[in-house]
């Protein structure tokens, strides 16, 4: 249940810098980016870092939250925004956890969203969504800025194509310079089809596209020629593990996304011609 504040009490849980209909003209240069058929989707920072709770900057510039775990999605066939947020506890007070769902009025009012959610509802919502744009350049956050974080992308992709993690089968649990290493060891030299798929998407999010297509089609053409299976050695390819395990469907994932450049699939329209 929400709670009643003055103007100058509820002033508090929100930044005074900008009005709503400030938030409401930045959105409205989304809208204009994604087009009528599509919505977007913006993810505010899930967990508190440091002494302070620190809102990734974009979530900020879009609606002025600054609550843990928020959702912001924005529709561009009404221009309609929603914004999502955990609940808050009936026993306690935002003085005590900060606003919730149940405070949705005070939030419309600060931040000029169109509605209030809790959280849960969200799934339902993109489930009629056919085209989502989510960005792809990591939140700047407490200590982290954005060119910080593509400078981290760089290194990470020197590495992963160094000798120690691109082994004949990449990519390895651990590199080959881990004491612990063995190429068929459980989480300590194997290679998993889900973490591979996990891997070469951020490669390629972030201009990497080469060297996420070799990892992507060496995983693939493995599989083609030992099977399906949870994990393998990454030496020798050997299967590991489980025969046909559901995670290892990313690999059929790796070519749908376009992430293999040897491998392609798509799928097949069945849909009735109008």
């Amino acid at each position: 249940m929400g709670v009643i504040l003055t103007d100058e009490q509820a002033r508090y849980y929100f930044q005074d810098g900008f009005p709503p209909e400030e938030y409401a003209a930045r959105r409205a240069l989304i809208f204009d980016a994604i087009g009528a058929e599509s919505h977007a989707l913006l993810q505010g920072e899930s967990i508190q870092r440091g002494p302070h709770f620190r809102q990734a900057s974009d979530f900020l510039y879009c609606c002025g939250v600054e609550i843990t775990g928020a959702m912001l999605l924005m529709s561009g066939a009404d221009r309609k925004t929603t914004l999502y947020l955990p609940h808050r506890p009936a026993d306690k007070h935002p003085d005590e956890v900060g606003l919730g769902a149940e405070d949705g009025e005070i939030v419309q009012a600060f931040t000029g969203v169109d509605e209030v959610c809790g959280t849960e509802a969200l799934a339902g919502h993109l489930g009629a969504a056919s085209t989502v744009f989510i960005p792809h350049t990591p939140a700047e956050g407490l200590c982290l800025t954005r060119w910080t974080a593509l400078g981290n992308h760089r290194r990470m992709a020197e590495v992963l194509a160094s000798p120690a993690w691109m082994t004949p089968l990449p990519v390895p649990t651990v590199d080959r310079t881990d004491k612990r290493w063995k190429s068929s060891a459980f989480w300590r030299g194997d290679v998993w089809p889900p973490t591979n798929y996990q891997i070469a998407g951020g490669l390629a999010a972030y201009g990497h596209a080469d060297l996420a297509a070799d990892i992507s089609d060496k995983t693939i053409a493995n599989a083609i020629k030992n099977g399906i299976n949870e994990h393998y050695d990454s030496i020798s390819g050997k299967p590991l593990g489980v025969q046909d395990y559901c995670m290892s469907s990313t690999l059929v994932t790796m070519m749908l996304d376009g992430l293999a450049q040897k491998h392609k699939m798509k799928l097949r329209d069945k849909r009735p011609a109008p």
